[in-house]
């Protein structure tokens, strides 16, 4: 019994626990996440997994939240983590994995099995933008405001998570520019006062209010205006007594409404109100100002504006209606007495003022009639205001004779239609000066169809002398019109450049490029034609006729024969953007390619000592300017009209060019005894008794040097007074501001008095 008992025992134990031949105990494993992280309010995505050694089911749960965010945790064992708005630090939460064990018909059997894995995160800190809203509404600013005061207030909201608002920075965000800002608090919300005093470029631009941290800014809004700057004040002289004493003095305000005193642009486009009383006319002044300048940015000469304009302004201070400049009607009562007597505008004080100022528009509260004389022009404050100044900024700026017709108030020579740019007594379309813009001589607008302007009765503009059935282009189309529809084939022959007959100089022989553009009335385009003296002034005044010869201004180291030495250097005092404007040299008439953009250029002496002729032209990539232009051919672009050198020769018979005007431009012969001649007496037989020769200024010049006729030596000039032509930086006077014609006009006369010559 006692060794049964022994021996059941033994196959207990021998049964359970001998052998080595049992089941593993069910376990459950947990993946290492080690250090996690993530930035101040970024999600941080990541996942645990786990596993266990029989087949099982696995699930998670969150068994402890976060305290500085929000966790979420799927099936699968992935979890996502959200830190609470702008905190950064030490975050941890808790996932529960619970693993249980399935048989072999996938059901689950036995205890579940838990275990817990802490997740710690560290949320590292982010510089948050400071969040700025507009509370103020700038739906009302457009291109017809003008923000004039130094000082501008702007209603914010403001907040800032990681600094005090005293840490901020405040300013206005132009294209170029910032302006500075102080941040304020008011009874109803904080502020920001934009200060504009230090802004140095002003014109139509758009300005973003923003706030900046030291490392990121935001910028909300936009405020669309005119900025000023560069605004000052001048106590200005006038009225004064015959010995310049005794004087009257008012302060006017003058600043920049498109530009700076840096900018490249050398046109100086002046604006003087005139006789502005009170708030009220300044207002009105500064709309029709602004109304002016959108129109000239956006007429189709805005190629030859945008870049080579500034455009400054002068207005009383007081606004007491004061006139320094005696701006008055009824000087012209012969002619009409509504014209602005613009022969006693004081240029000498206009120059004072603003020393580089090239053209100049008075707009004044006195009502009378546009006019224009030279590089000033005067009109009065109303809604037709920027048409007129339009208008008359074609003859100031642009070179534009009158297309309308003069109802016979004045009477000229024939001639007088010839020195305009877009007027002209050529009758030949193959021969006038804008030959080159028509588009096929076999059909001509005003040679060979006639262009009407047509009203829905069928009737004609007086003007035509023309019944409806003799027209083949009608300028208005009726189509709902049985009678008079008038319909074109191609709508376009009303604006094609030909030879339409009236000008302001004469109904008859005289002759206009198209039918209509505003150097007539009511229609807001210059034309093709037109645009060609737009772009030419506008060129011209980036400096293209300023130029140093050996370091001399103009041609002075030339009028000596000991003087030139072996080497001749040309300096010209231009800026200008490459992508709109190209200057090339040219060495007897063949192009220098290697030179091309080089605004000082040397030659060498030719060892043979022969006549070379050096010249410079600059021309335009824009399209606006596509005349012709030999700088060696004084006669090819618009018949001379830019030549500084000219004669004179009464026969039209005579002359080489078409048309009747007597003045021809001309190559200007220098001799060595002091004297000059013109082509009209010099021919090429005898050009080698000169020392040279001068062609300027059609868009670039020419020099022809007789190197023959000057020593081998750089040391020996000495300057000859009797030839003191400086044409270097020229600014306005009253010599200058003329145009090739000079009407004196004056109460008691007007009449053809001088010939001058004006160059940008």
């Amino acid at each position: 019994m006692k060794n049964k008992l022994y021996l059941t025992l033994c196959l207990i134990f021998i049964s359970g626990c001998g052998g080595g031949g049992g089941a593993a105990a069910f376990a459950l494993l947990i993946g290492e996440l080690g250090n996690l992280s993530t930035n101040e309010d970024t999600t941080l995505n990541g996942n645990l997994s786990a596993s266990t050694n029989y087949n099982s089911e696995i699930s998670y749960t969150i068994s402890s939240s976060p305290s500085n965010g929000q966790a979420l945790v799927s099936t699968n064992g992935s979890f996502e983590y959200v830190p609470n708005q702008d905190y950064f630090g030490s975050d941890s939460f808790v996932i529960r994995v619970t693993a249980t064990r399935k048989d072999s018909n996938n059901n689950t059997v036995g205890t579940p099995i838990n275990k817990t894995q802490s997740i710690n995160i560290t949320i590292n800190p982010v510089n948050d933008a400071p969040v700025l809203t507009l509370l103020d509404e700038f739906t009302d600013f457009n291109n017809t405001n003008i923000i004039f005061d130094d000082l501008m207030n702007v209603n914010i909201s403001v907040s800032d998570v990681d600094n005090s608002i005293n840490e901020l920075d405040f300013y206005g965000k132009f294209d170029t520019e910032t302006v500075n800002g102080t941040h304020g608090s008011g009874v109803n919300s904080d502020y920001v006062t934009i200060d504009f005093s230090n802004l140095n470029n002003a014109g139509l631009q758009t300005m973003s209010m923003c706030v900046s941290d030291g490392a990121i800014e935001t910028c909300a809004g936009s405020i669309e205006s005119y900025f000023v700057s560069n605004k000052q004040i001048q106590t200005v002289d006038y009225n004064c007594d015959d010995s310049g004493e005794n004087c009257s003095q008012s302060n006017q305000h003058l600043y920049y409404l498109v530009g700076s005193p840096d900018s490249s642009a050398r046109t100086n486009y002046i604006f003087i109100g005139d006789q502005l009383t009170g708030a009220e006319d300044r207002d009105e002044f500064r709309l029709r100002l602004a109304e002016s300048v959108n129109l000239l940015v956006e007429t189709d000469a805005v190629d030859v504006v945008n870049g080579y304009f500034n455009i400054i302004v002068l207005e009383e201070v007081d606004l007491s209606g004061v006139s320094i400049f005696d701006i008055a009607i009824g000087c012209y009562s012969d002619w009409d007495p509504n014209i602005y007597c613009i022969g006693e505008v004081d240029r000498g004080l206009i120059t004072e003022i603003m020393p580089t100022w090239t053209v100049a528009s008075f707009l004044t509260t006195i009502s009378g009639r546009g006019v224009a004389q030279g590089s000033v022009n005067i009109q009065g404050l109303s809604s037709r205001t920027r048409e007129v100044v339009m208008h008359e900024l074609g003859h100031s700026h642009g070179f534009m004779g009158d297309e309308y017709d003069s109802g016979g108030e004045r009477t000229f020579p024939d001639y007088y239609a010839d020195f305009p740019m877009n007027t002209t007594t050529v009758q030949d379309p193959q021969l006038v000066k804008w030959s080159h813009h028509i588009d096929d001589m076999s059909y001509v607008p005003g040679v060979d169809y006639d262009v009407c302007y047509n009203y829905s009765d069928g009737s004609i503009y007086y003007r035509d002398e023309l019944t409806y059935e003799e027209c083949e282009c009608y300028y208005n189309q009726y189509p709902d019109s049985e009678d008079y529809p008038g319909t074109n084939e191609d709508d376009s022959c009303k604006t094609k450049i030909g030879l339409l007959e009236g000008t302001y100089y004469g109904e008859i022989e005289t002759y206009r490029p198209r039918w209509i553009s505003v150097m007539w009335c009511c229609f807001l385009e210059y034309g093709k034609v037109n645009v060609e003296g737009f772009a030419v002034g506008s060129i011209m005044n980036q400096g293209f006729s300023n130029y140093k010869i050996n370091s001399e201004n103009g041609p002075n180291v030339l009028t000596n024969p000991s003087g030139l030495g072996d080497v001749i250097t040309f300096e010209i005092d231009a800026v200008y953007d490459q992508t709109k404007l190209v200057l090339k040299w040219l060495v007897d008439g063949v192009e220098q390619s290697s030179l091309e953009n080089n605004t000082t250029v040397s030659f060498e002496r030719p060892t043979d000592n022969r006549s070379v002729s050096y010249s410079w032209v600059v021309e335009d990539l824009t399209g606006s300017l596509i005349a012709p232009n030999d700088p060696n051919d004084p006669l090819d672009f618009y018949e001379s009209y830019w030549e500084r050198n000219y004669y004179y020769q009464s026969d039209p018979n005579l002359t080489p060019i078409a048309s009747l005007n007597p003045y021809v431009g001309s190559w200007e012969w220098y001799s060595s005894s002091g004297s000059y001649n013109y082509d009209d007496t010099v021919d090429i037989s005898d050009q080698d008794q000169y020392l040279y020769g001068e062609l300027c200024c059609s868009m670039g010049a020419s020099y022809k040097i007789n190197w023959f006729n000057y020593q081998s030596s750089s040391t020996s000039y000495s300057e000859n007074p009797s030839k003191n032509q400086s044409i270097v930086n020229k600014t306005p006077s009253e010599e200058r501001i003329e145009k090739i014609f000079n009407l004196t006009l004056s109460p008691s006369s007007i009449s053809n008095a001088t010939i001058e010559n004006d160059y940008p």
